[in-house]
């Protein structure tokens, strides 16, 4: 874990959905990551630029299925085990890789935004 707070508060940029209202608020709270760090200007957070655009919140999986014709993997479509995470961690990396996708997209100014 060490190494992945040291290499987020090393990151230039961060590009997350949600991250503001919750991977940084989790990695605060539960694993000493400093505060503020997730709010850094050059940080982006997809979800409010999404939602500063048409004016609501919409979820990572609308904008999946709106942008890259499939579905968002959600953790809790798999039975829960404390042991072994595979599934939880498949749904991570598809997470990451959508976002990414995502960022892609709206980098080339091609990112479809969802209607208000």
């Amino acid at each position: 874990m060490n190494d992945l707070l040291e290499t987020i508060k090393a990151a230039d940029k961060i590009v997350t959905f949600n991250g503001l209202n919750f991977d940084f608020l989790v990695l605060e709270q539960h694993h000493g990551l400093d505060r503020g760090v997730g709010s850094r200007p050059s940080n982006v957070d997809l979800s409010r630029v999404v939602e500063e655009r048409i004016g609501r919140v919409t979820t990572l999986d609308e904008l999946v299925q709106l942008n890259l014709n499939e579905r968002k993997v959600h953790a809790g479509e798999f039975e829960h085990d404390p042991v072994d995470r595979t599934d939880a961690i498949a749904a991570c990396r598809s997470d990451v890789r959508q976002i990414y996708r995502l960022w892609m997209l709206f980098l080339a100014d091609r990112l479809k935004f969802p209607s208000n």
